[in-house]
């Protein structure tokens, strides 16, 4: 069998329906959210910097996160509640 720790080893120790208890206790989604954003930043912007100095640096990551939230913005669905 695996370790008691993670989450794997976490939800093996607690009930099946606490699972999700435990992921809102330990910030889990949190962190799986957080990566899941570096993840489209690298796929999309890619995974290195080519300006130099940390001004320019930080004005390409500031250039590449706008780019990035419009082109989520313009894939995400306008809905409307029909009640």
């Amino acid at each position: 069998m695996g370790s008691n720790f993670g989450a794997n080893g976490q939800c093996r120790t607690t009930r099946p329906f606490a699972a999700a208890a435990w992921q809102k206790a330990s910030g889990y989604t949190r962190r799986a959210r957080a990566e899941a954003a570096l993840g489209r930043f690298k796929q999309v912007i890619g995974d290195g910097l080519r300006s130099r100095t940390d001004r320019r640096r930080a004005t390409e990551v500031d250039v590449a996160g706008h780019a990035l939230n419009r082109m989520l913005e313009l894939g995400r669905p306008i809905s409307v509640r029909v009640a």
